[in-house]
């Protein structure tokens, strides 16, 4: 089977679909559903059959405890890679199936790793964003709806990338609740527009990398140049 077709599928899909991708040279990779005795026999494993690797991630390396096997799926007709990980009594474990039988371990789990990403972003912005709640039922509507969500995420996230290194993994969600949903007051100057910002624990991490950008006269605000302030009371730390 080529290496470049693979195949991420839902999770938890019918195994008799899965043959089909087999006699098409494809590999996929999915998550087999959780049932008692599936995780009774996880967590019953003895330590010799368990295995720790150190799997790739965009932060480093994670330490991940697991069980490679293989089994045999009657509804499949054949064997697949059974990929278990293992996780605390707080936790359930999670099971891959695949039938790759030959990338290793810690190349299946990235690789599913980024599938599963993928699929937190689209259920964030369904919920954040509320893709699925359009505002209009108009085509043109939906169609800026869209441009408009996407650049709000697209925005988000290199809010976070300009952030201290402990922020950058941020979702959207995250950046807009720690700093941009914040009151402040502006007194405008002759030659500048202050903005006094309400207190909040990670603001500073905000400034700190505003600081880098400089001050800059705004057009709209007839060219004054914008100093921010972490408002304190009735004092203010002056941040420029």
């Amino acid at each position: 089977m080529p290496a470049a077709a693979w195949s991420l599928t839902p999770a938890s899909p019918p195994t008799a679909t899965l043959p089909g991708s087999t006699k098409q040279g494809i590999r996929f990779a999915t998550v087999r559903r959780r049932g008692r005795s599936l995780l009774e026999r996880a967590q019953a494993l003895d330590k010799s059959a368990r295995q720790s690797i150190r799997v790739p991630t965009a932060a480093g390396t994670r330490l991940v405890s697991n069980h490679d096997d293989t089994v045999t799926l009657r509804s499949f007709g054949g064997d697949l890679r059974q990929i278990t990980i293992l996780r605390d009594s707080h936790r359930r474990s999670c099971v891959l199936i695949t039938n790759d039988l030959e990338t290793s371990l810690a190349a299946v789990l990235r690789r599913y790793a980024r599938r599963w990403l993928v699929e937190q972003s689209i259920a964030e912005q369904l919920v954040f964003f509320h893709l699925n709640r359009l505002s209009s039922s108009m085509v043109i509507k939906v169609d800026f709806d869209l441009t408009m969500t996407v650049l709000a995420n697209n925005l988000l996230r290199l809010l976070s990338l300009d952030l201290p290194p402990g922020y950058r993994r941020l979702t959207a969600r995250r950046p807009y609740e720690k700093f941009l949903c914040n009151a402040a007051e502006m007194a405008l100057e002759p030659d500048r527009c202050r903005v006094s910002l309400k207190k909040k624990r990670d603001l500073p991490a905000l400034l700190e990398a505003l600081q880098a950008v400089g001050p800059c006269g705004m057009p709209w605000l007839g060219n004054r140049r914008v100093e921010r302030e972490i408002a304190i009371y009735t004092r203010c730390q002056l941040w420029h």
